[in-house]
C-alpha cells in the first residue's frame, strides 16, 4: 500500500497560531513601508514640479538629488551630478558662498533670499536668489543641505536698467535747465531784437517740453506701466501714429513709408506699441538726411508679431553700437537740442527714450535688436553728413545713400505669457 500524506490533517506554516503575531507584524511593516514609499515619491514629485531649482546635498557638498527644474535651468542632468559637486559657482562668489555653507552646517542657520550668481553648464551666468537649510535624520543629526535657487536674472537686469535710467536723468535734466537759464538771462538784455527774443522764447518752449517728457519718463521708471495686450485694430492704429509723426516732422524732407501685414493683437499692448513707434521713427528721422526714407514694416513670425523700423540714415559708429541703450553714453551730442528742434537732422537727445525701450525688453514683453552700418563715407567723428542727400558729394540719390549706411530696429512682441 502506498503511503499518503494527509494534507487535510496538516497545518501550513501560515496557519500555525504561534506565527500569527509575526505575520501580522510583517504585514503591518510592509504596509508602512508602502506608505513611506508613496510619501517619498510624492515628495520627489513635489520637488520636481517646483518652478525653482532644488538641490539636495550631503554634508560633504556632493549631490544626492537635483530637481527637473534645476536640469532645465542649468543644463546638467541628475545622472551627471549624482555623488559629485556642481562646478557652477563663479570664482568671485566662492568665498562668500563657502562662508554661508559652513555657517549652515556648523550652526544650522538657514539662509533666505541670498542674492548671488551661478553658471550654467554652457557657461551662461545667471543671477539667482538662494534659500538653504540643513535637514536632519530620524535621530536629529544633520545629514545634508536643501538648497532652493530662483532665477532672478530678468528681474536684476530690469533693476539695473532702472538704475541706469535714473542715473541718466541728471544729464537729461541738466541740459534743458541750462538752456532755459541761459535763454532767460539773454532775454533780460535790453538790446535784443524782436526776432532774437522770439528765438529765445522758442528755445525755452522746446526745453520746457523736454522737461515734461523727462518727468513722464521718471514716473514710468519709478512706477512702470503694466503691459496689457488687448484687442485693437493694429493697422489703423499704426497708420494714425505714423500720420501724426509725419505732421510733427513736416519741416523735414524725409519720406515715411509703411508695409503692414495683418497680425493678431493678443501679444501687443497698444500703449507700448505707440511708445516704440514714436521713439524709433523719431530716432530714424533725426538720423536720416533730407531726401532719405524711413520704412515701417509689420509682419508675422513664428514667435509673434515683429515690427521693423529701417532708415537710410548715417548709421552709428562701431565703437558706439554696444552702448546704444546705455546711460551716460550718447551716439550724438544732446547739446544740439539747444539750437535744433526735435526731428531736425542730427538733433540727438534720444538716450533716455531708447533706454526705456530696453526696459520693456528687460521685463520680457518684447525683444529688441538692431543692425546698423555707419555711412562708409563718414568713417571718423570729424566727417559730417551735410544733412541733405542732394548736397552729398559721395552719392547721387537716395538709393546710393541707403546703400552707404542705415539702421534697422526690430521689435518682437512676445506678450506677458512668454516672459522669462
Amino acid at each position: 500500500m502506498t503511503d499518503r500524506i494527509d494534507t487535510s490533517a496538516s497545518l501550513s506554516c501560515c496557519e500555525q497560531p504561534e506565527l500569527q503575531p509575526l505575520i501580522k507584524r510583517l504585514e503591518e511593516t510592509d504596509a508602512e513601508m508602502r506608505k513611506y514609499k508613496e510619501l517619498f515619491e510624492g515628495l520627489l514629485s513635489a520637488i520636481d514640479s517646483s518652478a525653482d531649482a532644488i538641490i539636495i546635498y550631503d554634508l560633504e557638498g556632493n549631490v544626492k538629488y537635483v530637481s527637473d527644474s534645476f536640469s532645465r535651468l542649468f543644463g546638467w542632468t541628475k545622472e551627471e551630478l549624482l555623488g559629485k559637486r556642481i562646478p557652477f559657482v563663479p570664482e568671485a562668489e566662492q568665498n562668500v558662498s563657502l562662508a554661508h555653507i559652513n555657517q549652515l552646517i556648523q550652526d544650522g542657520i538657514s539662509v533666505s533670499g541670498f542674492e548671488t550668481r551661478r553658471r550654467t553648464k554652457d557657461g551662461l551666468t545667471l543671477d539667482v536668489s538662494i534659500s538653504s537649510s540643513r535637514y536632519l535624520d530620524h535621530k536629529g543629526e544633520p545629514v545634508g543641505i536643501l538648497v532652493i535657487l530662483r532665477d532672478i536674472t530678468a528681474w536684476k537686469s530690469l533693476q539695473r536698467a532702472r538704475q541706469r535710467a535714473l542715473n541718466h536723468l541728471s544729464h537729461e535734466l541738466t541740459t534743458p535747465l541750462a538752456i532755459i537759464d541761459g535763454s532767460l538771462a539773454r532775454l533780460a538784455r535790453q538790446n535784443l531784437t524782436t526776432e532774437e527774443r522770439l528765438t529765445c522764447f522758442q528755445r525755452i518752449k522746446r526745453n520746457l517740453q523736454r522737461l515734461k517728457e523727462v518727468h513722464l519718463m521718471v514716473q514710468q521708471i519709478v512706477a512702470p506701466i503694466e503691459y496689457q495686450p488687448r484687442p485693437f485694430p493694429v493697422i489703423p492704429y499704426i497708420l494714425d501714429i505714423l500720420d501724426t509723426l509725419r505732421k510733427r516732422s513736416s519741416g523735414r524732407s524725409v519720406a515715411v513709408f509703411q508695409t503692414l501685414e495683418p497680425v493678431d493683437a493678443d501679444k501687443i499692448d497698444p500703449d507700448v506699441l505707440k511708445k516704440i513707434l514714436d521713439t524709433l521713427v523719431k530716432n530714424s528721422i533725426e538720423n536720416t538726411p533730407d531726401g532719405g526714407t524711413v520704412t515701417v514694416i509689420l509682419e508675422n513670425s513664428p514667435l509673434g508679431p515683429v515690427l521693423h523700423v529701417r532708415d537710410s540714415g548715417v548709421g552709428i559708429f562701431p565703437e558706439d553700437q554696444p552702448f546704444i541703450f546705455e546711460a551716460f553714453h550718447h551716439t550724438q551730442d544732446t547739446e544740439h537740442y539747444s539750437t535744433k528742434n526735435p526731428f531736425d537732422f542730427d538733433a540727438g537727445g534720444k538716450g533716455l527714450e531708447l533706454m526705456q525701450l530696453k526696459m520693456f525688453a528687460d521685463e520680457g514683453y518684447i525683444d529688441i535688436t538692431f543692425k546698423t552700418g555707419r555711412c562708409r563715407h563718414l568713417l571718423t567723428h570729424k566727417e559730417h553728413c551735410p544733412g541733405d542727400i542732394s548736397s552729398c558729394p559721395h552719392v547721387e540719390n537716395e538709393q546710393g545713400c541707403r546703400e552707404s549706411g542705415g539702421t534697422s530696429f526690430s521689435v518682437l512682441f512676445r506678450g506677458p505669457h512668454m516672459q522669462n
